[in-house]
């Protein structure tokens, strides 16, 4: 990833739950990243930033830099083909918390959790983007 324009390194760990169509994620910061950060400055346990898919993912970034939003993180999971980007804006000021965009290719394939909870139900995982139709 990229913190602040510094190529970086970051781990988390991570739970995730839906609630219908929605999903929420817990996120622990074990590195340096922008969520440590965040928590550094405003405590833990509230609202840091939502999610948004778009179908024009670079248009959308440049239009939010264009009027003066601030990139502060972003990067990229990759599998054998896909990939799923990820840019995260600093709307702090104008929204009062941070938008993540993503943009994920048809391709790319959700890597398996560390860990199941509860450890003795097997679940099955559905995908987390829905694509228009």
């Amino acid at each position: 990833m990229y913190l602040h324009s510094i190529r970086k390194d970051y781990s988390m760990n991570l739970g995730v739950f839906s609630i219908g169509d929605i999903r929420f994620k817990l996120i622990e910061p074990i590195s340096e990243s922008i969520y440590s950060e965040y928590c550094k400055e405003y405590s833990k346990g509230i609202m840091y930033h939502l999610k948004f898919g778009v179908e024009n993912y670079f248009d959308v970034i440049e239009d939010f830099t264009s009027i003066g939003i601030t990139v502060i993180q972003l990067g990229h999971q990759l599998d054998n083909e896909g990939k799923n980007m990820y840019t995260y804006l600093d709307t702090r000021e104008s929204l009062g918390f941070i938008i993540e965009l993503v943009n994920v290719t048809p391709d790319f394939i959700k890597p398996n959790p560390d860990h199941w909870f509860p450890k003795n139900k097997k679940l099955v995982s559905k995908s987390i983007f829905k694509r228009p139709n």
